[in-house]
């Protein structure tokens, strides 16, 4: 959510220092991710502003949110390509962002990047892990401690093949792996389908309980 409001309900459910995933919702402006991160920073937790990469339309948008959340003490980003923008903007893929040097530049020292158990919607299935493993070296080479955060997937084996793969390539860095929280069964598909984690889905729909 961007409503601001909403950080006060979150003293009440997690412990400070807790990190806090901020979302960057497609189609919004990214001003709204960053006073959202600022604010959950202020309230004693550890934001982690969703940067979705595709959506800038200009150097400029990257270095006003990079720098307006250093500014806060935010030293964690999370980095994603992002849906297809309306309007074509400078960058096409995270590592491009990566490269500008610009993360580290203004106090980003972590940086989650995405991984998909189950494939890329878009990728062919051999580009994900290779994807993957140039985003961590050039965070690396940039000065940035970079870990990955998963898609959601409703079974167990998808994933444990995937971290054997990821672990096979030389990829090295912590893994966080992603679970769907509380919906209904209708907007867990619906997400699943569109974030490519459809083929776990069986197990969702033959034991939705």
């Amino acid at each position: 959510s961007h409503d601001i409001s909403v950080v006060e309900k979150l003293r009440g459910l997690y412990a400070p220092g807790t990190r806090v995933f901020v979302t960057f919702v497609p189609g919004s402006d990214y001003s709204d991710t960053v006073n959202v991160a600022i604010a959950v920073q202020k309230a004693g937790f550890r934001a982690v502003p969703h940067l979705a990469v595709r959506s800038l339309t200009s150097r400029t948008e990257l270095t006003d949110f990079v720098s307006r959340v250093g500014a806060a003490g935010i030293d964690h980003l999370l980095l994603i390509g992002g849906d297809p923008p309306k309007q074509e903007g400078p960058f096409t893929a995270a590592v491009e962002v990566i490269r500008t040097g610009e993360l580290a530049r203004h106090g980003i020292r972590h940086v989650a990047l995405a991984g998909h158990p189950e494939g890329h919607p878009v990728m062919k299935a051999d580009e994900p892990i290779r994807v993957l493993a140039e985003k961590v070296a050039a965070a690396r080479e940039h000065g940035l401690e970079p870990f990955i955060v998963t898609q959601f997937a409703f079974e167990a084996a998808p994933i444990a093949a995937w971290l054997k793969d990821v672990r096979d390539a030389g990829i090295d860095v912590p893994v966080r792996i992603g679970v769907a929280g509380p919906a209904s069964i209708t907007t867990l598909v619906k997400f699943a389908m569109r974030c490519g984690v459809g083929n776990s889905l069986r197990a969702l729909t033959k034991r939705p309980q």
